[in-house]
């Protein structure tokens, strides 16, 4: 089931943060599904597929190339963020029996009015003014496709396509760890959705995502 609109008044971000979108002008929707036989423990997967089919919508639409998925689940052109997606899991037993996958992509939109730092739509990077259910059409597309290899549990295609989409992989970064600032690469990413992060001394630190912030 797919539930969208056009105007959305209260859109939810990652811990406090909120999702800023104009009426009409962007992509504001969830997805509600039923990943059968998904235990708990690889309910990242969920963040990973839906991470990839914004990534091939958003790239499949840019000539640049500069396309990325920035840890956990926000979707990257350059250093700019396109997309973001949030989602809810509902388990009984040992697996998954329902998941919300929210969405928000900035479609048409090219004057941002919150304090987010780096916001840019399709229309501002391709000076395009899209149709926002074609739009719709083509992310369902991608999310189908990826969707199926999750059914199919081919977990090792998807662990390999997001790691190989990730936003400075293997880039030396700095991120905010206890009020404090850490230089280190990032190498990948855990069982549990966890940043396996490389620091300037050598050492593998691993992280989740209410512990550290990288610094943009």
């Amino acid at each position: 089931m797919v539930v969208i609109t056009n105007d959305q008044t209260a859109g939810k971000g990652q811990g406090e943060n909120y999702w800023e979108s104009k009426s009409g002008e962007n992509l504001t929707f969830s997805i509600i599904v039923k990943p059968k036989g998904l235990q708990p423990s690889k309910q990242f997967m969920l963040n990973k597929i839906t991470s990839l089919a914004v990534y091939d919508f958003v790239n499949s639409e840019i000539s640049t190339g500069l396309t990325s998925i920035k840890w956990p689940n926000d979707v990257y052109v350059g250093n700019k963020k396109i997309a973001g997606i949030l989602i809810s899991n509902i388990i009984l037993g040992n697996e998954i029996s329902w998941a919300i996958v929210g969405t928000g992509i900035n479609i048409n939109q090219v004057k941002f009015e919150s304090d987010a730092p780096n916001p840019v739509s399709l229309k501002l990077i391709n000076s395009l003014t899209y149709n926002l259910e074609n739009c719709l059409e083509r992310v369902l597309y991608f999310f189908d496709k990826r969707l199926k290899q999750l059914i199919e549990f081919d977990f090792k295609s998807i662990d390999s396509d997001y790691l190989n989409k990730l936003y400075r992989k293997g880039v030396s970064t700095d991120f905010i760890y206890e009020n404090r600032k850490l230089n280190a690469i990032i190498t990948g990413i855990g069982e549990f959705g966890h940043l396996i992060l490389q620091s300037a001394d050598g050492r593998t630190i691993m992280f989740d995502q209410r512990e550290i912030k990288m610094v943009l």
